[in-house]
């Protein structure tokens, strides 16, 4: 799950990360040409990538905040990328553009990857957690 913790809960918003068209669709339990399913998933994706930039601008605007820098899964989405771009350069803080920093593609790792990685580490050293273990997904801010 790739989270973005924004400073006010007016802009408090978590990005579970993209679907494809494919388990979109199937979420949505409807039949779609294939056509059809590409439309649906580009919308979506326009509508998140939308919103992630809307919302992650206007903190910083409200909180003067000139530089952003987007990690996680998400940070590989080229749409992503470009919206960032393209609006940040219309952006400013203090007369200055709002600076957009992506880590290169091949770091742009999904926090599932990373947890996987520790459970490695964890079972390759004997280390395991019972099925009475409670998880709790909510982010927790200091």
């Amino acid at each position: 799950m790739d989270v973005y913790y924004i400073l006010s809960p007016i802009f408090d918003f978590i990005q579970t990360g993209f679907l494809n068209k494919e388990s979109l669709t199937e979420s949505l339990k409807i039949s779609l040409s294939e056509e059809e399913r590409a439309l649906v998933a580009a919308s979506f994706q326009e509508a998140a990538c939308e919103i992630m930039v809307s919302r992650t601008l206007n903190a910083c605007r409200k909180e003067r905040i000139g530089a952003v820098a987007v990690g996680g899964g998400v940070a590989c989405n080229k749409r992503l990328r470009e919206l960032f771009k393209e609006r940040a350069a219309k952006e400013n803080v203090g007369g200055v553009p709002i600076q957009v920093f992506f880590p290169p593609p091949v770091l742009c790792t999904d926090n599932a990857a990373m947890s996987a990685g520790l459970a490695y580490h964890r079972l390759k050293n004997g280390e395991r957690d019972g099925m009475e273990m409670e998880a709790d997904p909510t982010p927790h801010r200091a």
